[in-house]
């Protein structure tokens, strides 16, 4: 989805999460927001759905019991 606040700026999906702030966000929201200290986690595309990596969801949960 189209980041609201950036709707005049070139590459504006919001394709990360910010865990602390339960926000969604657009790469120019980090670049100027408060979210440089927080949990964030990048979404990715893959064949129409939406995944995060494995290594950098571990960080934050425990996903010993999913099989890749």
């Amino acid at each position: 989805m189209a980041c609201r606040v950036h709707t005049s700026v070139l590459g504006n999906l919001e394709n990360q999460y910010c865990m602390d702030c339960e926000k969604s966000l657009c790469n120019h929201c980090m670049v100027v927001g408060t979210h440089t200290e927080h949990r964030v986690l990048t979404i990715y595309r893959h064949v129409c759905k939406e995944v995060v990596a494995l290594e950098e969801i571990s960080r934050h949960i425990d996903c010993s019991g999913i099989q890749v």
